[in-house]
């Protein structure tokens, strides 16, 4: 028996959903590392070889976050304990993602006994994946779990070079063009964005007010106002997004785990 830990960014929540039904399907209790608000990101977390740990976070660009890997490479560490790597795309591509995300915990003391990749409704528009991770993909989470859980339970030792997909070196990050969101005169300055942007780049004493260069565009403050006062509205945002929908909305990608 092992002691069950979800370490995750989740901006939106679909990571964290999809990481629940994993556990689910393992069978097992478990403990949250959340690192998705700046000063959870400050946290030390370390393991033992008692604790199996499944991390997850949303794929960018078929890469780790480059804070998600910071954060792990500063604050957590492991001693030989077996872990799972999960990422959330959104009907696009994992690309090096899995790979990378295993090499750097891998440093840190954890032996990956697997990947998954699954998908999440892409964070710039509703039309890629709308409403992903639906039942079907939760079902095969639960799935992936369960199969997971037979694994170690049988002893399962670390994958094996090649098993998972991505390639060294991995591919170069994008440079986009920095942008913010608006904030409309219906804002009621309830400061519910403020508190909930993953890289605290909303002012929270006045909310019109966003930093542009730290803004990933999660849009998490867009989907949690409760009077809908934020949007992306410039003309690049839309460019983005048309190209994301005419590229990555069909189609519908499955998801896929590696188990060795």
């Amino acid at each position: 028996m092992f002691r069950l830990k979800l370490a995750y960014f989740s901006a939106t929540g679909t990571t964290r959903k999809v990481l629940h039904a994993v556990a689910e399907g393992m069978g097992l209790p478990f403990e949250e590392w959340d690192f998705t608000l700046p000063d959870s990101r400050r946290q030390e977390r370390t393991a033992g070889p008692e604790d199996f740990v499944l991390f997850g976070a949303p794929v960018y660009a078929g890469r780790v976050p480059s804070f998600v890997t910071e954060y792990l490479q500063r604050y957590v560490s492991g001693r030989e304990t077996r872990c799972a790597v999960v990422g959330v795309y959104g009907n696009r591509e994992h690309e090096d993602f899995l790979l990378e995300l295993a090499d750097t915990v891998q440093e840190k003391g954890f032996l990956p006994v697997a990947g998954a990749a699954f998908i999440g409704e892409h964070s710039l528009t509703d039309q890629i994946a709308p409403g992903r991770p639906d039942e079907q993909d939760l079902d095969m989470a639960r799935r992936f779990g369960r199969e997971l859980r037979e694994r170690l339970d049988a002893g399962a030792g670390p994958l094996a070079e090649g098993v998972l997909p991505g390639r060294r070196p991995y591919r170069e990050r994008g440079g986009g063009k920095p942008m913010s969101p608006e904030t409309d005169a219906s804002c009621r300055r309830c400061g519910l964005c403020a508190a909930r942007c993953p890289m605290g780049a909303i002012d929270p004493k006045d909310p019109f007010r966003v930093n542009e260069d730290a803004c990933i565009h999660c849009l998490c403050c867009v989907r949690i106002c409760p009077v809908h006062a934020k949007a992306f509205c410039s003309e690049a945002y839309q460019q983005m997004v048309a190209s994301c929908i005419a590229r990555f909305q069909y189609p519908r990608k499955e998801p896929e785990w590696f188990l060795g």
